[in-house]
């Protein structure tokens, strides 16, 4: 007899920040092979990247996209579509298939506590929501200087480690880092967080 259609039953995780890069996995049945046939897959109206290394007939996984709202909503959700050779798969097994962005998964870099520095210091820098998932150092990437250098995350005492959270639960904590000597100036400071929820 004739195949069943494709089918999304999960996604994981099901929720993330708006600045995107959450690593999206949607499990199902029948998607394409990525070799024969291709995958397509969308957040709402938005292409999110088929990642062909780890994805699978059972399987596809995307890094989700930055996600821009006109309307400023901070908690928005978007169905998961899946096109396999151009058609496109709207069962959805038993499961939601929205994906939700929500601003409060959203790291904010709050301050700078260190704002001037000579020769090679630490910087350190206070923000909120890194504790989703990124607790461990090499899910950071500081960037600072003319070129946007990237500071290697250093703690600031030795007896200390570079990523901090507050103990009122660590909604907000410190990432320290050292930089290189530096010409005089003023230069951003760029972090990126690699984490499991946005």
């Amino acid at each position: 007899g004739a195949s069943a259609g494709p089918v999304i039953t999960r996604l994981s995780p099901t929720i993330g920040g708006h600045g995107g890069g959450v690593r999206l996995t949607v499990t199902g049945t029948g998607f394409g092979d990525g070799f024969g046939s291709t995958n397509e897959l969308f957040i709402g109206t938005m292409a999110c990247e088929v990642l062909q290394f780890y994805s699978t007939p059972t399987q596809l996984v995307c890094d989700t996209p930055e996600f821009r709202d006109p309307d400023g909503e901070d908690d928005v959700y978007l169905p998961v579509t899946v096109v396999v050779d151009g058609h496109e798969v709207s069962e959805c097994g038993r499961n939601d298939c929205d994906f939700r962005y929500y601003r409060g998964h959203s790291p904010v870099l709050g301050r700078i506590d260190t704002p001037a520095l000579a020769g090679s210091r630490t910087l350190v820098t206070y923000g909120r929501s890194w504790w989703y998932g990124a607790d461990q150092a090499w899910r950071y990437e500081m960037r600072f200087g003319p070129n946007d250098e990237r500071c290697d995350l250093y703690p600031e005492d030795d007896d200390e480690e570079p990523i901090q959270h507050e103990a009122t639960g660590g909604h907000w904590g410190l990432v320290a880092c050292r930089t290189d000597e530096l010409a005089a100036g003023y230069y951003n400071v760029t972090m990126n967080v690699a984490s499991d929820r946005g």
